[in-house]
């Protein structure tokens, strides 16, 4: 177990061999950085394509009129919003990411509830077993993998817990005993599960 913000670029400078291990890690750091900058930007492009297909659904004129800079400039409007947020509204950040996070709830069974009951429905044939490839690639296993990287997207960050991690005092302990902790309160809950269920409990009191 070795928690470390540093993540990929510290594991493996200490699984790679003692010969190779700085041209390692310094492989996989300029990688992280790359993948850091990279991930950064794909939200920003994401909410410009975002803003003109809601141009392009509400106002069908906008299509003859489109030119290929708008998309660029709504994202690069997008990243001076994130840039003068984070720098000149820092103190209100807190309230600022809580009120989102609320609003994103909510927003989620607001665009949830009416799909379900009002969207057109397919049976589940058509679901499990129907494929399509609309933009025409070699093959359908091709266009899974492609596919593919839209739905992994929002599951970027999986190594956020090794950031949490580094505040703590005494990293190894502090990580292993809130381990144990949870261990021993699951054993605690099945426990008291299985004595709770040898009883005949009585509601009628």
């Amino acid at each position: 177990m070795s928690p470390t913000s540093a993540a990929q670029y510290r594991w493996a400078a200490e699984l790679a061999p003692k010969k190779h291990y700085r041209i390692v890690s310094w492989i996989f750091g300029w990688i992280t950085f790359w993948g850091w900058q990279l991930t950064t930007a794909s939200p920003a492009y994401l909410g410009a394509t975002m803003i003109q297909s809601l141009a392009a659904l509400n106002y069908p004129g906008y299509l003859e009129k489109y030119q290929a800079w708008h998309g660029t400039l709504i994202y690069w409007c997008i990243i001076m919003l994130g840039v003068v947020v984070n720098v000149g509204f820092a103190k209100w950040l807190p309230k600022l990411e809580g009120f989102l996070f609320i609003w994103h709830i909510v927003g989620f069974f607001a665009v949830l509830i009416p799909l379900v009951y009002l969207g057109p429905r397919t049976d589940a044939k058509f679901v499990f077993t129907s494929t399509a490839d609309t933009d025409s690639w070699p093959n359908y296993g091709i266009a899974f993998c492609v596919g593919l990287v839209g739905n992994t997207f929002p599951f970027v960050g999986y190594d956020a817990a090794s950031h949490v991690r580094m505040p703590c005092l005494y990293l190894c302990y502090s990580v292993l005993r809130i381990r144990l902790i949870q261990l021993d309160e699951r054993r605690s809950q099945r426990a008291h599960c299985r004595h709770s269920s040898s009883h005949d409990w009585n509601y009628s009191d």
